[in-house]
């Protein structure tokens, strides 16, 4: 992930899992939330850095 202000924070593919597992451990299909929160805007939005 980039600290640099003005970027926008990534998430890694093994960040992504982390938090799948992590938030959400019972969830029945990972591929499919996975695929939403990498296509959520919002979401990306949130990881900006000010």
């Amino acid at each position: 992930m980039s600290s640099e202000k003005g970027k926008t924070w990534r998430l890694s593919g093994r960040d992504l899992d982390f938090l799948v597992d992590t938030v959400s451990p019972g969830v029945g299909d990972k591929p499919a939330l996975k695929q939403i929160i990498h296509m959520d805007k919002d979401f990306k939005n949130t990881l900006s850095v000010i």
